[in-house]
Formats: C-alpha cells, structure tokens, sequence
C-alpha cells in the first residue's frame, strides 16, 4: 500500500488552496452573491474568506482557492479574497 501524502494548503505564501469548514457568516449581498465568511482550514487555522461564495453556509465543507490579502486597519488582519469555490460532500 502506498503512504498517502497530503496536498499543501499553501501553494505559496501569498495563495491558498485547500478545504475548509464554514464557521459562520459574516455578512452576504443577495443580489450578486457576495459574501464574508469566517472559514477554519484542516491544520485548526480561523481565518475570513470573501468573494462570490455566499452559497456556503455554517458546517459546511468546501475548497477555496484564492489570494491572501492583509488588511493593516482590520481586526482580522489577513483574509482570503475567494477566486474559486466548490463546495465538498
């Protein structure tokens, strides 16, 4: 039987592409489906996922792959601004 490696998270250190969980939503815009996430990666790790992803809901699993963008002025200082999702059964 062959060991079975696991992907990395970070493909480098400003992308990121790998499953989270929804941990509950910040806030959504219906009309374009825009919306702020708080989202937990497989190592444990909290952090804000936005973009056009307003479809995934709290205890949900899903794949992002974007860009980490850091925000000086924001409490959470780094997010993930969202360029693709799927969501995980």
């Amino acid at each position: 039987m062959m060991p079975v490696i696991a992907e990395p998270l970070f493909e480098d250190e400003n992308g990121f592409d790998g499953p989270v969980e929804v941990r509950r939503v910040i806030f959504t815009a219906e009309d374009d489906g825009y919306a702020v996430i708080e989202v937990k990666d497989d190592s444990g790790e909290e952090f804000i996922a936005i973009g056009t992803i307003a479809h995934l809901q709290p205890g949900e699993r899903a794949r992002i792959t974007g860009e980490w963008t850091h925000h000086a002025s924001s409490r959470d200082s780094d997010s993930i601004t969202a360029e693709s999702c799927m969501s995980l059964v």
